[in-house]
């Protein structure tokens, strides 16, 4: 093996290692956004899913004085 050849090589290796190192160095920042970007869904799931509770405790009251009403229509008149 001539020395330019071994000199390639290493030039080779440590190039390849550099690249290899700005990629995981990428791939690590790119995993830092992915678990912010999930923190932050997982807030915001949080905050829909009460809100739909109570919406549909706000349906449930509203079905139930419709219910009710519409209850009231089908009896006779009360005399008095």
């Amino acid at each position: 093996m001539n020395p330019l050849d071994t000199i390639e090589k290493w030039i080779s290796e440590h190039g390849s290692a550099a690249i290899l190192r700005d990629h995981v160095a990428l791939l690590k920042e790119q995993i830092a956004i992915s678990d912010r970007e999930k923190s932050v869904l997982k807030e915001e799931n949080a905050a829909l899913e009460k809100r739909n509770a109570e919406l549909q405790a706000q349906l449930n009251v509203a079905r139930k004085e419709i219910e009710h009403r519409r209850n009231m229509d089908n009896c006779p008149p009360r005399m008095v």
